[in-house]
């Protein structure tokens, strides 16, 4: 008669638990400080995040570099990135948040195709910009594809020609 193999029963363990069990105490504060969790000023900044979880004073001497180098390895991980994606996922965006981000992307000097972006979505937001053209009896939004509007203006040419 052949044996029954015996199923061990495995321990359920959140995901999360096992990822933080594989980071030391302060890769684990740098993911903290990076995803927000520790305080707005340090989110997504690599440098401060680190800065900050391992105790480095960056106007000493080189430490600004120590700092970018060790932040750059440390986002790397693959530990590391999963405890970031997790923090991150379980706090609400506020519109503080999006304003916030909004502004960053304004505000910045690197990638002018996203800050384009942003002052446009800001003028969209302040309704600095309508984008509406008017028909007699009809209107046409800028949500409304090209096709849409070509039946529109069909339609209006048609009533027209009546």
């Amino acid at each position: 008669m052949p044996k029954k193999k015996l199923k061990k029963k495995k321990n359920k363990v959140k995901k999360e638990e096992v990822i933080s069990e594989k980071l030391n105490l302060k890769q684990n504060l740098f993911c903290e400080y990076y995803s927000g969790s520790m305080g707005r000023e340090y989110f997504g900044n690599g440098l401060q995040s680190y800065a900050a979880a391992y105790n480095l004073n960056l106007n000493k001497k080189g430490k600004v570099n120590t700092a970018k180098s060790n932040a750059y390895v440390l986002l790397t991980n693959t530990y590391i990135l999963a405890r970031v994606r997790e923090l991150i996922k379980g706090q609400k965006l506020t519109e503080e948040d999006v304003d916030s981000e909004l502004e960053f992307l304004i505000k910045q000097s690197h990638d002018f195709t996203n800050k384009l972006g942003a002052i446009k979505e800001f003028n969209k937001l302040k309704q600095r910009v309508v984008d509406k053209i008017e028909h007699t009896g009809f209107v046409a939004t800028s949500e409304m594809s090209e096709g849409e509007k070509k039946k529109l203006d069909d339609i209006i040419n048609k009533n027209a020609t009546k």
